[in-house]
């Protein structure tokens, strides 16, 4: 099995999903990881040469198009590469980071993840499962009460849909703003469910 372990995160030793996503890993045992750090690779945001790339026919490609499409390369061929999809999200403003937005406007291309058929998208990665683990200040998960103010899970449920992956599982690890008592059990819960969907690949 391949896994594509994504980081999306800006900070390096500390970040807690990082940490998380790495403690997922090295609890899969023999498996095969390919790493992608969002942070690192600098994504870009989409541009005019990026939609000609895409979209535009032949005759309009461009050096500048090319170059675009370039990029988006080796992000779509190591995404189809993987059977299973971990995902780093901390919570940035009610929402995921910019880069992890900028990532799928990257990779979801005609063709390659979706296709039209009879007028309707249909997504190409059903054979893929994914997880994300996401990281948060405050509590937003189902039942905290605050469930209205979370623009992430809703999104990337419906990006991951719309590419053909429904079965995700979502790890919530919360009140990380709070003590140190508090981060320390919410590390614990998000271990437990880790441990939980790493039994169920293996």
């Amino acid at each position: 099995m391949k896994v594509l372990k994504i980081d999306s995160s800006p900070r390096s030793e500390r970040s807690f999903s990082r940490r998380l996503t790495t403690h997922f890993t090295r609890s899969l045992g023999d498996v095969e990881i390919i790493e992608r750090d969002l942070a690192q690779s600098q994504i870009p945001y989409v541009t005019e040469d990026w939609v000609v790339g895409v979209w535009g026919p032949e005759e309009a490609q461009t050096d500048a198009s090319r170059k675009a499409m370039a990029i988006a390369g080796p992000l779509v061929e190591e995404f189809l590469q993987a059977d299973h999809i971990i995902i780093g999200a901390p919570m940035y403003n009610f929402g995921s980071p910019a880069v992890l937005k900028a990532y799928f406007d990257q990779i979801i291309q005609m063709g390659k993840l979706v296709k039209m058929e009879e007028g309707q998208f249909v997504g190409l990665a059903t054979t893929k499962s994914a997880t994300v683990v996401v990281t948060r200040g405050g509590a937003y998960s189902p039942g905290s009460g605050a469930e209205a103010y979370d623009h992430q899970e809703g999104h990337l449920r419906v990006i991951l849909g719309f590419i053909g992956i429904t079965e995700v599982k979502f790890i919530y690890c919360e009140n990380l703003a709070s003590d140190e008592a508090s981060q320390n059990d919410a590390f614990e819960k998000a271990k437990v469910d880790i441990a939980a969907v790493a039994t169920s690949l293996s």
